[in-house]
């Protein structure tokens, strides 16, 4: 049945099917010319590790199609054709990152960050190649790595789980990870409005954050929690680096600005998407599953210790999706699954979304009577998001109405 499989559909696909049409791109607003910018697009994607992808899984696409060797070639051609600034990307296998993608994308100027999951600390050598993890690249001619951070939700579930058993054998045992990058934007990528001077030598940071959460539909729980300690120490991170920092280079903002990219594997309506967008949870959200997490949880609310207020976990960050509701019908597009679980957040009112690559064209996927990825022409079971954000940087000082140039 394989072999019919293979080579009877596989040669009536690679005959019959047309290449998919580009994807459009959608503008949401013009940038903003009346003060300082800058410009840097973002891309997210989970390219699908080669160890998940079996016929057992995705018995609707060809053996050849799935093949690692013929994915990748079509996956670092995505990657590069969008030739985003940032390329957060998920199940990356550590073995790939080095020998494939680091390779490939430093030849186009990239440098780039990678964590596997924990599980890679306890095994041999030839088997740790073979673990996937979270990596981030970023344009060296655009920005310059300042730090490089990589958090373990095992450890930190272990660490916080004092009056949880929860805590201990549901979100302790799933060893997903997270990254995140601390990036300092090189002075050539500013934009000044007309007729200003340019910004002095104060450094302007960004923090990238990239996160590929626990898969399982039956643990929200853990996801919702995952989540909570990946925002609470991406929050550690930025409030060490901003302190840091002169108030002038926060500016009115007062903050270090986030990109947050991950594969949630929550849905728009979620505990997570809720908690993210809406900046808290209440703790006894259904997602928690009437599990009692409480006490573990007040550590990670992103306002200290005492976090909970009025029963709700809350955070410190303005969220928002760059791919408002509609913008994509489905991120993960398999033959039992197909939904929103990729997202790219930013932090408000430092950033803005000025455009987004769109979906598919759902025709093409219909008409060719397409129920599922991979596919010979489409090499992840996600689609990749992409998107030009605006960073709104803080005004020159003034004295008496008067533009002080910045030192040089």
């Amino acid at each position: 049945l394989n072999y019919l499989l293979d080579n009877l559909s596989g040669t009536a696909k690679r005959i019959t099917t047309e290449q998919p049409p580009p994807r459009s791109w959608i503008m949401l607003q013009e940038p903003d010319r009346t003060r300082p910018t800058a410009l840097f697009s973002v891309m997210c994607y989970n390219v699908l590790c080669d160890k998940y992808a079996t016929r057992q899984l995705y018995g609707y696409c060809p053996s050849w199609a799935l093949n690692w060797d013929y994915r990748k070639k079509a996956i670092i051609q995505e990657i590069l054709s969008c030739n985003a600034d940032i390329v957060s990307l998920q199940e990356v296998e550590t073995e790939q990152y080095y020998s494939f993608f680091l390779v490939e994308l430093k030849e186009r100027g990239y440098n780039g960050f990678f964590s596997p999951k924990s599980r890679a600390r306890t095994m041999s050598e030839q088997e740790r190649k073979h673990v996937d993890g979270c990596a981030i690249f970023f344009k060296t001619e655009k920005f310059t790595l300042v730090q490089k951070h990589t958090v373990e939700f095992n450890q930190l579930a272990m660490a916080n789980s004092e009056g949880s058993e929860a805590m201990l054998n549901r979100v302790m045992t799933k060893d997903n990870i997270g990254v995140a990058v601390l990036l300092e934007l090189r002075k050539e990528s500013i934009e000044m409005p007309s007729g200003k001077p340019h910004l002095g030598t104060e450094k302007q940071l960004i923090l990238v954050a990239n996160a590929h959460m626990h898969w399982d539909p039956e643990y929200s729980d853990v996801k919702l929690v995952q989540t909570m300690m990946f925002l609470s120490e991406v929050k550690n991170i930025i409030d060490k680096a901003s302190r840091n920092l002169k108030s002038s280079v926060l500016g009115e903002f007062g903050t270090i600005p986030l990109v947050l990219c991950a594969d949630l594997n929550s849905l728009p309506d979620s505990g997570v998407v809720e908690y993210l967008s809406t900046g808290g949870v209440e703790t006894n959200h259904k997602d928690f599953k009437e599990l009692r997490y409480n006490e573990s949880l007040t550590n990670f609310s992103c306002h200290g210790k005492n976090g909970t207020t009025n029963g709700r976990i809350t955070h410190g960050f303005k969220l928002k999706s760059a791919y408002e509701s509609g913008l994509m019908p489905y991120t993960n597009y398999t033959f039992d699954f197909k939904g929103i679980i990729d997202y790219i957040f930013y932090s408000k009112p430092q950033l803005n979304t000025l455009g987004i690559l769109g979906p598919l064209d759902h025709h093409w996927l219909v008409e060719n009577n397409i129920s599922g990825c991979p596919h010979p022409l489409i090499p992840s079971d996600h689609f990749s998001l992409f998107a030009q954000l605006e960073l709104l940087l803080p005004f020159l000082p003034q004295v008496n109405g008067i533009h002080l140039p910045g030192r040089r």
